[in-house]
């Protein structure tokens, strides 16, 4: 009787040379899980190397940051030495700004800031001892433009302030595109 069990034998799929039993289904059940763990290994692994050379990256960045900073240091202690005259002269420069800086700090003092400057051109009239200046940008109204145009017109630097252009910008129907033109009264220091 248990030779009779030992010859039998299970077979759940029999064909011309395939007899899939408990051996086979377990001999495939160890292979699919060796490959799921070649698998993961391999991610892993790959994860492992990214962090790697990030954190060898980091470590380069951070090595030049501090090679960086001793040549500055050096260049601050060996760099060409000013003579006096050159720093009274660049104190001078400094503390005296040149004769636009005023009308810019202005232009920066009453701008809005949700309206953008993309252009700033100036026209200087010598012989009617006139300057003008022509601002281009972009808004998100027409109602950030006049404010715009309302807090230059109130400044003492400026005055005849007009709008010269405002459309919708071709490339965003959201922002609007201007062009405002103005006399500029106060040019030097």
């Amino acid at each position: 009787m248990v030779a009779e069990r030992r010859n039998k034998r299970m077979n759940f799929i029999a064909k011309k040379g395939m007899v899939l039993d408990y051996q086979h289904i377990m001999i495939l059940l160890v292979l699919w899980f060796v490959f799921l763990g070649i698998v993961t290994g391999v991610e892993h692994f790959r994860l492992w190397m990214a962090k790697h050379s990030v954190t060898s990256a980091k470590a380069q960045l951070a090595a030049l940051m501090q090679d960086q900073e001793r040549r500055l240091a050096m260049l601050e202690l060996s760099g060409p030495k000013l003579d006096k005259a050159k720093q009274q002269d660049l104190i001078v420069m400094l503390d005296n700004p040149p004769r636009w800086s005023r009308v810019l700090q202005e232009i920066q003092a009453k701008i809005p800031v949700h309206v953008r400057l993309t252009q700033v051109r100036s026209v200087e009239d010598m012989k009617e001892g006139r300057f003008r200046l022509r601002l281009e940008g972009e808004a998100p109204s027409m109602r950030s433009i006049v404010e715009f145009m309302q807090r230059v017109q109130a400044s003492p630097v400026f005055r005849d302030v007009s709008l010269a252009q405002a459309k919708r910008s071709e490339t965003n129907a959201r922002i609007f595109t201007y062009a405002i033109e103005m006399q500029v009264l106060v040019v030097g220091a």
